[in-house]
């Protein structure tokens, strides 16, 4: 490995050992025979860098100004494992636990909602994305939008929750670097998988977080509506939010599915909706 290259692990925070040789391949290429600090500040002169981005030293990484050079910057995100340790020896995975053990607020309830779907579709190898314009994208390229809702919360109910999934319009950026989005919003999945989190009314009056928590992990007790984007564009093209009456008019009778059901659903719904396309 290039001296470069172990100063970047060093000031990056990556274990030498696990960095990839493409990657020292390919930012042996984009340093094209510059030192390090040189590289570093000719990306601080570029002016495709994103205003929102500063660079203040080595270790703050510099935003990249070409394509694959911004490919670079994303092949250190990578997943953790959880035997990772702080510099105390506190395993990572202590801090999961203690930040994520609640599942069931709304913040974590749908990220567990998507990592059920991406277990049924087989697409869990990659790190989720935050602020992607979809949530999951299968390995044969079916875009994915999942959504949860649950009629009991981590708070203290006296009625169970009313079901709302939320449905906007939401615009594509077309340029990280600029901060640039498209013109027109628009649903940018090709299928949309609402999840809802319904347990019984016994569990209702228990509502104990360390019992709700174990059934969250109970695949049973999610009910799954796939529904393609168009069949949403053509029923209710404006709404931002959708109830569970006007769910129930999407899919008819035939759902809610299992989570075994999940995978063929999705693929099914994926061709309803190119056919719909077609039809344009």
């Amino acid at each position: 490995m290039a001296k470069a290259d172990i100063k970047f692990c060093k000031v990056s925070g990556i274990d030498s050992e696990e960095f990839s040789e493409q990657y020292v391949t390919e930012l042996e290429k984009a340093m094209n025979g510059r030192s390090w600090d040189e590289y570093v500040a000719d990306l601080k002169r570029r002016k495709t860098c994103s205003k929102t981005q500063k660079i203040d030293t080595v270790s703050n990484y510099p935003a990249m100004g070409t394509e694959t050079e911004y490919k670079l910057y994303h092949t250190i995100h990578k997943k953790l494992e959880g035997e990772r340790k702080f510099s105390n020896g506190t395993e990572l995975k202590d801090f999961w636990s203690w930040a994520y053990s609640d599942m069931l607020s709304n913040a974590q309830r749908g990220v567990l909602a998507e990592y059920i779907v991406a277990m049924a579709l087989g697409c869990t190898d990659t790190i989720r994305t935050e602020w992607g314009t979809y949530d999951l994208e299968t390995t044969d390229g079916i875009k994915v939008e999942v959504k949860s809702s649950a009629y009991i919360q981590s708070w203290k109910q006296k009625r169970p929750s009313e079901i709302k999934f939320s449905i906007p319009k939401t615009k594509a950026c077309i340029d990280e670097y600029q901060n640039k989005y498209e013109a027109e919003a628009k649903r940018h999945a090709d299928v949309y998988v609402f999840c809802l989190f319904k347990p019984n009314q016994v569990d209702y009056l228990v509502n104990q977080k360390g019992i709700v928590n174990n059934m969250l992990l109970s695949l049973r007790n999610w009910g799954f509506y796939v529904v393609p984007t168009q069949r949403i564009d053509a029923m209710f093209p404006h709404a931002k939010t959708l109830s569970m009456s006007r769910l129930e008019k999407l899919v008819g009778k035939e759902q809610p599915i299992s989570f075994n059901e999940l995978e063929q659903a999705v693929h099914e719904a994926y061709l309803r909706n190119q056919s719909s396309s077609s039809l344009k």
